[in-house]
């Protein structure tokens, strides 16, 4: 990509780019990358307004506290807190009776294309864990993971089995106040068969499993 020309930063940080750093066998963080100004050589006063641009780098890493991460990127444009109700099912019963209801808070960086997911208890940046399940559904050769696509198991949760139930819509802004920001995923698609709910998101890919 080509450099930032000086007329655009106008005296502001710019992104640049953004880059995953490691602690030689794990991912521990980002690095920032910005373009800034700077004032140039005082020598006199025609060459005081000048201003020289520089690079800057700053690090947010998983475990640091909301002051690094406002001291490294500053102010977020918002402050999201995850009331839904997949954040809470994924801290399990005992922490709830622990701390309460106390959902995650994010920082969005909306100028930077960046959410920041912060732990309710610690306040520290946490890391989000994918559960790689793999579930087997009914006696045919068919196991759920999740990679897996509607078109690779919606044939055992249709209506021509005998284990399948109707498909339920479930759209979760109607929970929400109207203040809150509409779901960007949108509405989701529940299909069931024995002991097994799959909710399948609009491009075909599994957002929730429930086994009962």
């Amino acid at each position: 990509l080509p450099s930032t020309p000086s007329s655009a930063v106008c005296g502001m940080c710019c992104p640049i780019s953004l880059r995953s750093t490691s602690d030689g066998k794990r991912i521990s963080g980002i690095a920032f990358l910005f373009h800034a100004q700077v004032p140039g050589s005082t020598v006199s006063r025609a060459q005081d307004l000048l201003m020289k641009q520089v690079e800057l780098e700053r690090i947010v890493s998983f475990g640091d506290t909301t002051e690094c991460v406002l001291s490294a990127l500053g102010a977020p444009s918002k402050v999201y807190y995850a009331a839904a109700e997949p954040m809470l099912i994924k801290r399990g019963a005992d922490s709830e009776q622990l701390r309460g209801l106390q959902p995650h808070f994010f920082f969005n960086y909306f100028s930077l294309g960046v959410d920041v997911c912060f732990d309710s208890m610690t306040n520290r940046v946490s890391k989000y864990a994918r559960c790689n399940f793999s579930i087997r559904v009914g006696d045919e050769p068919l196991t759920l993971t999740p990679t897996s696509k509607r078109e690779s198991f919606i044939d055992r949760f249709t209506e021509g089995t005998d284990m399948a139930t109707q498909q339920v819509v479930l759209s979760r802004n109607e929970k929400r106040s109207r203040s809150d920001a509409e779901n960007p995923f949108g509405s989701t698609v529940c299909y069931g068969t024995n002991q097994v709910i799959v909710e399948v998101m609009s491009n075909g890919l599994i957002a929730s499993v429930t086994l009962f």
